[in-house]
């Protein structure tokens, strides 16, 4: 028999086993791996039949179970998840961190030595064993496509690391992709930091990182079918290019041939093939000759479409499902629009004005003013900011292809333009020229422009950044004027002691963030800068442009500087045309960028021979009026050691005969061509017909030979040169002087002190400023 002692452990062993038992079976109930007797958490707590059962359903609602699922925190819930992570994970139960800190350190190790395909595989098992921490997806993300890949010397290893970095990323998007349970529609939630940086990945490596044209050629490879670029068709072995081949190829790629051309160095067709042949066998869409790979195998890779995406017709790249094939006319900006779009599906929606149901200017959401089970805040930048990275890819997009020459559907490219005979691509034809036109997919910077404008004027309209008259006077009313900074929060004690209401205080807030976001977004420029850049006028005097530039860099100095004066001339009629778009709120872009197509004229007439002759005789009368300057004429005649002072007075020469040439080219061809001149060109207009008159008298006298449009021009020359002076260098009379009595700096085409700063940026010698008054314009009449 057991003694007392040994009874009561008998009986401390049966308690201790019991309550082992029994919060052990409660925790498989807490847990949810049970049901809760006589529970139904989904029961209303009033359709409950007895008391047990409404203690029961309180259980079972607080299950953890209950609560992951009503919280979304479950594997399941938090994305598409991998069964091989998922066994990893396991497998390590309580030791996942330190395998993560070990793997993480030999990640690195093995970078250092640039031993590239065991770091791959190591960021791999990185990211399975902690797929839902988004951070690990973007840095290593970053690591492949920008430490990496600079590593490489081959363009196309390059090339193939920014690839493996932006589909780690896509990767990670999918596994944190999850269907809204919330939602009827299958709306998909995601991390828009990961969505927006693939986007950035597309636009900052093959948009403006190093080597751009080489990896920009690279990407419109990969989007083209591997049979259709095959280079063994376009040149057999051991034979020459096969023309019929070759030509059309360079019909249905004129994007990607000029560039190998005239930005990559493929001066032969045997050059342009071995491009073809070296990079044969770069990341594709394809997974053979012309069939389309799965999605996930695909690059460049899209997002799956979604339904904000309806409009764009890139964003389809399932198989069997691509509605424009992509092509030549595909773009890494084409697929960043794509992705900055996508990303905004999850972003929280911009703030409404209760009153009227419409967009209301706005800081971002705090986390307590938006659903945070739809919707995700992005880390950086400023949500205003990353709202319109879609419409500024855009941007981008028409930009590049104003850049390289495809201004609208008349555009084109003659490969042997300039060539040489040993360099011509079409030797029996002089006649090939090259439009995106007959392409498989057109574009053309006219069109994307057009596109930009109607993005970027949604944009403006979605988040308040854009406010008609009307509304803008409704929001002023209702503040009682405007603001004088950002008001404070509130509570309705502050409010009611000084007599405020909450509508008075959003619209002082609506008012002040107004003015806010659209200063840090430069957004007025950019909703202005593309509704000039798709007028015809604007693209007429882009044409011009790019042929004086081509000109220009091909020593045809004389035809440049004819196209840089009929350019110009148009090219300021956009200006007087788009007020918004010559001088924006917050930039000096469009001014500097006028002054500098300036400069190239104006080095071009320095050497003019009758710029050095006008040069000449205004020096010799200077030496005659001022005996203190004889070094300017002997300068002007070839003495050495004066050489500085002699471009400063031929460059000013210059100067003046370009403003000069511009504005007589905008009297003779423009004006008479405009719908509704104004005043003052009208009046322009009728000197230059009275001055015609008169040298028509003198060509029935015989003084001058008979040619009217001669006689026009020297007519328009002679009206600039005197009473309408101001035309040179102000865009209206220049009849308002600030208070120092200066001419206002709006009126100039460009800004006198924006020029110094333009000279200077590009390191030109400026001659020291000369005390002058332009001609006041004549009475009007």
């Amino acid at each position: 028999m057991a003694n007392p002692m040994q009874r009561a452990a008998g009986r401390r062993k049966g308690l201790y086993i019991a309550l082992i038992v029994a919060l052990f079976t409660v925790s498989i109930f807490w847990r949810g791996k049970l049901d809760v007797p006589f529970g139904n958490p989904a029961r209303a707590a009033a359709a409950a039949p007895t008391g047990l059962n409404r203690v029961a359903d309180s259980l079972a609602r607080h299950s953890v179970l209950a609560q992951a699922t009503d919280l979304e925190l479950r594997e399941l819930d938090l994305g598409d998840p991998e069964i091989a992570g998922s066994a990893i994970r396991l497998s390590l139960v309580g030791s996942r961190g330190v395998a993560i800190t070990l793997l993480w350190r030999a990640a690195i190790e093995k970078q250092k030595r640039n031993e590239f395909h065991e770091f791959e595989i190591l960021v791999d098992l990185v990211t399975r064993l902690q797929p839902n921490f988004i951070t690990p997806w973007i840095f290593q993300s970053w690591n492949i496509a920008y430490n990496v890949s600079v590593e490489n010397d081959k363009l196309g290893d390059m090339y193939f690391y920014i690839a493996r970095g932006i589909e780690l990323l896509a990767r990670g998007d999918k596994i944190n992709t999850k269907v809204d349970r919330r939602s009827n529609d299958g709306r998909k939630i995601g991390s828009p930091d990961i969505r927006f940086q693939i986007g950035f990945y597309y636009q900052n490596k093959f948009g403006v990182s190093d080597k751009v044209n080489t990896l920009r050629s690279l990407m419109q490879l990969s989007c083209i079918p591997p049979a259709a670029r095959n280079p063994d068709l376009l040149q057999p072995a051991n034979k020459p290019v096969d023309p019929v081949a070759f030509r059309e190829f360079c019909r249905k790629n004129p994007q990607l041939v000029r560039r190998l051309r005239t930005k990559v160095n493929c001066a032969r067709p045997e050059e342009v093939v071995q491009f073809l042949r070296d990079n044969a066998r770069i990341p594709t869409l394809f997974k053979n000759g012309e069939e389309l790979a799965d999605r996930e195998n695909q690059f460049p890779i899209l997002p799956p479409p979604f339904p904000e995406a309806a409009a764009d017709e890139y964003v389809t790249s399932e198989v069997g499902t691509t509605s424009r094939p992509m092509t030549d006319a595909f773009d890494a900006f084409n697929a960043s629009r794509a992705w900055f779009a996508y990303s905004l599906t999850v972003v929280p929606p911009p703030k409404v004005e209760k009153a009227t149901g419409l967009p209301l200017p706005w800081m971002s959401p705090r986390p307590d003013e938006y659903d945070a089970f739809r919707y995700r805040m992005p880390r950086s930048p400023a949500l205003i900011i990353f709202r319109q990275y879609a419409p500024r890819s855009q941007s981008y997009l028409a930009e590049r292809l104003q850049k390289e020459g495809w201004f609208d559907e008349g555009s084109y490219w003659d490969p042997d333009e300039r060539a040489g005979a040993a360099n011509r691509w079409f030797p029996g034809d002089r006649e090939v020229r090259l439009t995106t036109k007959d392409a498989d997919a057109p574009a053309n910077s006219q069109v994307e422009w057009a596109k930009a404008w109607q993005m970027w004027n949604k944009h403006g309209e979605d988040n308040a950044l854009v406010l008609t008259a009307g509304r803008r006077e409704r929001l002023e009313f209702l503040a009682g004027g405007l603001p004088a900074g950002l008001p404070p929060d509130m509570t309705p004690e502050e409010m009611e002691a000084r007599g405020w209401t909450a509508q008075k205080l959003e619209a002082m807030r609506a008012l002040a963030f107004y003015d806010q976001n659209r200063q840090i977004t430069n957004f007025p420029f950019f909703l202005e800068s593309s509704r000039a850049e798709m007028d015809p006028l604007t693209v007429d005097a882009r044409k011009r442009l790019w042929d004086a530039d081509q000109a220009r860099l091909n020593a045809d100095n004389i035809r440049a500087a004819r196209l840089y004066v009929e350019a110009l001339a148009r090219w300021r009629e956009v200006l007087r045309a788009y007020p918004n778009f010559h001088r924006p709120e917050r930039s000096d872009q469009t001014e500097e960028a006028t002054y500098e197509f300036d400069l190239k004229l104006i080095k071009l007439l320095v050497d003019d021979g009758a710029v050095v002759a006008r040069a000449r005789q205004m020096a010799e009368a200077s030496r005659a009026l001022v005996p203190m300057m004889p070094d300017m004429a002997r300068a002007l005649t070839g003495a050495q050691g004066t050489e500085t002072r002699a471009d400063d007075f031929r460059l000013a020469v210059a100067e003046d005969e370009a403003m000069a040439r511009i504005a007589t080219e905008a009297v003779a061809d423009v004006f008479p061509n405009k719908k509704n001149p104004s005043e003052s060109e009208r009046e322009v207009l009728r000197r230059v017909g009275q001055k015609t008159d008169a040298l028509a008298g003198l060509v029935g006298a015989g003084v001058v030979a008979a040619d009217p449009a001669a006689a026009r021009r020297a007519a328009s020359r002679a009206v600039v040169d005197g009473e309408f002076a101001w035309m040179k260098e102000f865009k209206e009379p220049p009849l308002v002087r600030d208070a120092s009595g200066n001419y206002e700096s709006s009126a100039y085409w460009v800004n006198p002190n924006l020029r110094e700063s333009v000279r200077s940026r590009l390191g030109l010698f400026r001659r020291a400023p000369v005390e002058s008054a332009p001609s006041e314009p004549a009475p009007q009449q």
